[in-house]
């Protein structure tokens, strides 16, 4: 004897079976540790980042260095599992800046602090508000490079 709502309990099932694939596991994907890392400011939403803006971020384990375009900063921050949290704390310097380079350090430090979680896409270094808007998008700063000092003996070679 067969139950008339069997067929469509299958269907169900496979369907549900289906839809969970498709979405995976549901646990988002964590992105890697930030601790380590150095990222230079290569976008800010509605915003044209004026050209040589040299706003950066550089992560140790518990504390980040910031260049907002303008000052430097060391600063605590937390993250973990995706969230984050910077403490602004007061600048080491305070330089005077050109208008559009003021406003820029301003939006990205206000990106900085209401940023509550993080993801990397590609290489790009996003800030997410909690709402999940980007705040800020950061690409890897490249490596500095050292000015090579001929030894003696290179500068004695014709």
């Amino acid at each position: 004897m067969s139950c008339p709502g069997k067929p469509y309990a299958r269907a169900l099932t496979l369907s549900l079976a289906l839809l969970v694939s498709a979405l995976g596991t549901g646990a988002a994907e964590v992105p890697p540790p930030l601790a380590g890392t150095a990222w230079v400011l290569a976008g800010l939403p509605g915003r044209e980042l004026p050209a040589g803006t040299p706003a950066t971020l550089q992560f140790e384990r518990e504390r980040v260095t910031i260049q907002d375009g303008c000052n430097r900063f060391k600063a605590p921050y937390k993250a973990d599992g995706g969230t984050i949290e910077v403490l602004l704390e007061e600048p080491w310097s305070r330089m005077h800046c050109a208008p559009e380079r003021t406003e820029i350090a301003h939006v990205f430090l206000t990106a900085l602090e209401g940023a509550r979680s993080y993801k990397i896409e590609g290489d790009r270094l996003q800030l997410l508000a909690t709402n999940g808007d980007v705040l800020a998008t950061l690409a890897p700063q490249p490596p500095k490079r050292s000015l090579a000092i001929p030894t003696h003996e290179e500068k004695k070679a014709p």
